[in-house]
């Protein structure tokens, strides 16, 4: 496996850069359901896990610093060495069903010590009733920055996903995206289709989080906009 390696670094600098680096399409090069197409999930669910945590980084501290500050260097410096390193071949979503993470279509399975995290990002998608965020190779520190700022400076109260998307497009903001909310499907164990019952921050509130929904709620994405 000499297309990509694990990095090995000191548990202080865990966060600040991202533990695969790969090729460029490499993710193209192996087969889907073959061991190494497993380790390449496995990996970049890890990567998407670090994303999630420097975007909650980067939204806080934008609360407290204007967008130009160098408090903002070290987490839009890892967020974009995260982008870069997972939108070789396309871009990537970070998406929200029924309280339910997904890195593209795949579930992202959080631990008791991540949970914390993805409960703050959830809940901002929630109140701006946003379904994701699509990341694209484009994307630059400045559109970090001004994206983070835009939560600051407006509130879900009073402002649509549509006026986002315009603020976002007005301030030149390149290579992210907001997708609208969607609803999340499951079936039970007699096959039966319907819309979840039990969030997925429901599961966690009551020691059933993400990182092990119910068995009768397993989260699939369904690539279908809520109505």
């Amino acid at each position: 496996m000499s297309d990509f390696k694990i990095q090995q670094t000191p548990a202080a600098k865990e966060q600040a850069r991202p533990i695969l680096t790969h090729e460029k399409s490499l993710s193209q090069k192996i087969a889907r359901g073959s061991e190494a197409g497993d380790l390449l999930d496995q990996q970049m669910a890890m990567l998407g896990i670090q994303l999630i945590t420097q975007l909650n980084v980067l939204m806080k501290i934008s609360r407290m610093y204007q967008r130009t500050n160098a408090a903002l260097d070290k987490p839009v410096e890892t967020m974009l060495t995260l982008i870069k390193a997972m939108t070789h071949d396309q871009p990537i979503a970070v998406r929200l069903q029924n309280d339910f993470l997904f890195l593209g279509n795949s579930h992202l399975k959080v631990n008791a010590q991540q949970m914390a995290v993805a409960t703050s990002i959830i809940d901002t998608l929630n109140s701006w009733k946003i379904g994701g965020g699509t990341f694209s190779l484009t994307v630059e520190a400045k559109d970090l920055r001004e994206f983070a700022a835009l939560f600051v400076a407006l509130t879900p109260d009073d402002t649509t996903l549509d006026d986002l998307r315009r603020e976002m497009a007005a301030r030149g903001i390149a290579g992210i995206e907001l997708e609208d909310p969607r609803q999340l499907q499951v079936r039970d164990e007699t096959g039966t289709a319907g819309k979840a019952g039990l969030t997925g921050m429901d599961s966690a509130r009551s020691k059933r989080n993400g990182s092990e929904p119910p068995k009768t709620a397993m989260p699939k994405w369904q690539d279908r906009s809520e109505p």
